[in-house]
């Protein structure tokens, strides 16, 4: 079996390293206040924060984050198929 050089092997962790940095870097932090007085998607700071957490769900896509301020949450939730499910 041949051995792979050093400098292969470098460039692989780097290109690692660059993958992993990134694709955590594309992720998008949604926001829920139950107070907002200007919920306007993609819901993406305080100032336009969702007042349903389902608004910010619906928004959001594979590997985001959604920040949700202290709060009672009463409303919400949505149906998939035969499986429903609340958010409140």
């Amino acid at each position: 079996m041949k051995a792979i050089p050093m400098k292969t092997k470098h460039n692989l962790l780097l290109a690692g390293m660059f993958l992993a940095a990134t694709s955590s870097a594309l992720a998008t932090v949604r926001y829920v206040d139950g107070n907002s007085a200007y919920p306007t998607p993609p819901y993406t700071n305080w100032a336009t924060a969702a007042t349903i957490i389902q608004q910010a769900v619906d928004a959001a896509v594979s590997g985001d984050e959604i920040v949700v301020t202290n709060g009672t949450y009463a409303t919400g939730g949505g149906q998939w198929g035969r499986t429903c499910w609340s958010t409140g």
